[in-house]
């Protein structure tokens, strides 16, 4: 084949996306070429069925004439789904332009092996690509909170923090990560989080400085998905801000 093009399934389902391109115009990519899971091409019905699709002549065949491969000048082509755990994440179409030609079976064996094997590092991409949104949305909303918050392990280490402390700090949340906590909070030491752990109950710890600025500090055990506390979330609450709400 001299031409293909790599499509894939979005992460929620409901839409294909062009990807790859392979001896044809990369320009294509540009443009964010995308249909819907429902569309009536060929792509979408491979992505779908999961089932092959073989076409000799782009020009005789209804359901490939308007399709992208078409309009890319491919003359002959055949789609094959990429599948891994029993879905379809996406398919390869690969081709010929200029002249028409025909497919062996073992040509369309060997590709759907190779989507196949594409398909595994698809779905891990595609993995990656989520957790990557999802721990940009929570820190997003993290960062959003006016008070300090900090997660904090049980050996004392910070886990994660807020831009309210960073700022407080004048650094950054980045390298906070491993700080002993009380380079962070001054009075807050891992005694302190070793007995939020233990009791498994929120507790008010005491009025302590983050940068020189006197907060009230309060922690909540936090526990994993086994049930186990694994850290504790320590919410600083500005004496100046306690003062505010009372007036």
């Amino acid at each position: 084949v001299s031409c293909g093009i790599v499509c894939v399934k979005s992460r929620d389902g409901q839409r294909i996306d062009l990807r790859g391109v392979y001896g044809l115009d990369t320009a294509i990519l540009a443009t964010g070429f995308s249909m819907s899971i429902d569309d009536k091409s060929i792509t979408a019905a491979v992505v779908r069925t999961g089932r092959p699709w073989v076409v000799e002549d782009m020009a005789a065949e209804p359901a490939a004439k308007r399709g992208l491969a078409a309009r890319l000048g491919v003359a002959s082509a055949f789609w094959v789904p990429m599948i891994v755990q029993d879905e379809a994440v996406g398919c390869m179409a690969l081709g010929e332009k200029g002249a028409r030609r025909s497919f062996g079976t073992e040509e369309v064996r060997l590709a759907q092996v190779l989507a196949n094997s594409a398909a595994s590092a698809v779905r891990t991409a595609l993995l990656d690509e989520a957790v990557e949104v999802s721990h940009a949305y929570w820190q997003r909303t993290f960062d959003t909170i006016s008070d300090p918050i900090l997660v904090i392990d049980k050996s004392g280490r910070v886990l994660r923090a807020n831009a309210a402390v960073a700022s407080r700090l004048n650094t950054t949340t980045f390298s906070l990560l491993g700080e002993e906590c009380e380079r962070v909070v001054s009075g807050l030491d891992r005694n302190l989080i070793s007995r939020v752990i233990s009791s498994g109950c929120a507790q008010y710890l005491g009025r302590m400085e983050i940068g020189g600025h006197s907060c009230h500090i309060r922690a909540c055990p936090l526990a994993c998905p086994r049930g186990e506390t694994a850290a504790v979330v320590v919410h600083a609450v500005p004496a100046a801000a306690e003062r505010k709400l009372a007036a």
